[in-house]
């Protein structure tokens, strides 16, 4: 990797952690490694009001690193406070039967979904109220950039996370959800904390909602890597 990264003309990375993860551990020169992140669509102009009862998803795929298990460990005390939040978690991923087991196991109930229409995928994520993106804290998780937060924002959800560092600042500098610790129970209070505040909720939806408009879109990360492309190619003549 070391070779390939010292003998390219660009190295474009997801993230900021990402680059200096290439920076530090391979040797890269600054002026060869950019960052051009992924991003969501745009699908709502303006924050739409989600009827009762509370839904709380987990859209992601169940699989190693997803860390669904926190999710899922922090039921029992969301419901001993909010016992009509409806929880979803999507029907996929090679864990899903471990995951049922637990839900199982802690006698918690949500509901396993999947669509494989788009359309109806986003009419129920704009009937949610926020997105839980839990993870395992390890370096591939902290400097990669989960589509999953991007969709999530698109949606106009308020997105709750544990601390991992990278791409978790974004909740935080931008106030589009909260971050917790790795922990179960503190992983519910920073649900039942916008659960507990509707404005807090709906107002993180419309920065969400901003933030894909104006930052983090396609349309946005074309142009940066089309940028950068120019000025590459300038050089080299």
């Amino acid at each position: 990797m070391e070779y390939v990264v010292n003998n390219v003309d660009l190295t474009v990375c997801l993230s900021e952690a990402m680059k200096e993860y290439v920076l530090s551990n391979y040797g890269a020169q600054s002026n060869k490694v950019v960052v051009v992140p992924p991003g969501g669509r745009v699908f709502l102009n303006s924050y739409n009001e989600r009827p009762a009862p509370p839904k709380v998803v987990y859209a992601g795929i169940v699989s190693y690193r997803k860390h669904v298990d926190l999710f899922v460990r922090s039921m029992p005390y969301i419901m001993s406070r909010k016992p009509d939040v409806n929880f979803y978690i999507t029907k996929r991923g090679d864990l899903l039967s471990q995951i049922q087991g637990l839900a199982e196991n802690l006698k918690v109930n949500p509901v396993y979904f999947w669509f494989n229409d788009l359309q109806e995928t986003l009419r129920f994520l704009f009937s949610c109220h926020m997105g839980v993106l839990p993870t395992t804290n390890d370096t591939s998780s902290r400097i990669s950039m989960p589509s999953k937060l991007f969709d999530y924002l698109s949606a106009g959800l308020p997105v709750v996370a544990n601390e991992v560092g990278g791409w978790t600042d974004i909740i935080k500098d931008n106030n589009v959800g909260k971050v917790t610790m790795d922990d179960p129970e503190d992983f519910a209070r920073g649900i039942l904390e916008l659960l507990d505040s509707p404005e807090e909720m709906a107002e993180s939806g419309r920065r969400g909602i901003e933030l894909i408009q104006k930052v983090y879109n396609w349309d946005v990360s074309a142009k940066l890597i089309a940028e950068n492309y120019k000025e590459l190619s300038q050089h080299q003549k």
